[in-house]
């Protein structure tokens, strides 16, 4: 593990680096925080999450006195999201979380477009709200934040999809024929499980000419809903798809779990319309049942 510093308060922060030790996936890192930008509403503990390169979701938590079952449940909640997340402890600790890296820091995230309790909180973590009296006074500061800052405008996704230049190196070692899928971008390769691609290669579309993306297949999906569990979209958040249709690398943006439409308290019925209206969707959108996601394929040959 990496050094990190020791900030804040010695009691709290021994609990946050003694938790975060005893993950054995995760990776201590320190990490810079770009200060100067407007600061976002002081409705500590929450967990603001990242969707596109501007746009963030914060979700307030309840206030949990046991500080080793709420870092406890936070880490589970954001382990079952998936996505790049930050956990505003207090004022001045805070726990960055990105793929397997955790990075303990005394400055808070700032800036950026701010959406107001968009990810469902977990079963767990529902509990302790009514035993919190600051709970709905935090969210409703927070909400009266997002409605004063809102705009008239529509969300963008990365437009880069992630992408950088590739070296000379790379692209002499990506450019020419994939030997094994004729007209698929050298470098991918096709999961044995999910039959769709993934890999580095060089985006084949001339708007992103030698730039080296990475492409993932439906397997590499782990985006869920913390509450009910299901998937929030038929891709995985924040990142790219190959379709060999088209010969396109397609980004999915991180805002697109706001599409999800929770599971949890519904009846069979209920889920089953939902589930074949997503169906339909994709249906819609040109795939085929073969295209869509393990769930959603497995789902469509158990019913028919």
């Amino acid at each position: 593990m990496n050094n990190h510093k020791v900030i804040g308060n010695l009691g709290s922060l021994q609990i946050l680096q003694d938790t975060l030790r005893g993950m054995d996936d995760l990776l201590i890192e320190e990490i810079n925080i770009i200060s100067g930008l407007k600061e976002h509403p002081k409705v500590w503990p929450y967990i603001i999450t990242k969707l596109a390169p501007t746009i963030y979701n914060l979700t307030v938590i309840p206030n949990i006195q046991d500080h080793e079952k709420l870092i406890e449940l936070v880490f589970g909640q954001l382990k079952t999201n998936g996505l790049e997340s930050c956990f505003v402890f207090c004022e001045k600790q805070s726990i960055y979380l990105k793929d397997k890296t955790a990075s303990i820091s005394e400055d808070r995230p700032s800036g950026g477009i701010i959406l107001s309790n968009k990810l469902l909180l977990s079963i767990e973590l529902e509990k302790y709200i009514d035993s919190d009296p600051t709970y709905k006074k935090r969210c409703n500061k927070l909400k009266k934040y997002c409605e004063a800052e809102t705009d008239n405008g529509y969300l963008l996704g990365d437009l880069t999809k992630g992408g950088r230049d590739a070296t000379k190196d790379e692209i002499d070692e990506l450019s020419g024929e994939n030997l094994n899928h004729k007209g698929v971008p050298k470098g991918l390769k096709l999961c044995s499980t999910c039959n769709m691609f993934k890999g580095v290669c060089l985006d084949p579309s001339e708007n992103f000419k030698n730039q080296i993306m990475t492409v993932y297949c439906d397997c590499d999906n782990h985006n869920r809903c913390a509450k009910c569990l299901e998937l929030f979209y038929s891709k995985k958040l924040y990142s790219n798809y190959y379709d060999p249709k088209d010969n396109v690398i397609w980004h999915v943006p991180g805002f697109r779990a706001l599409s999800h439409e929770c599971l949890f308290g519904l009846n069979q019925n209920q889920i089953r319309q939902i589930q074949l209206s997503r169906f339909v969707e994709n249906l819609n959108s040109g795939m085929s049942v073969e295209d869509m996601d393990p769930e959603t394929r497995k789902w469509w040959f158990a019913r028919y």
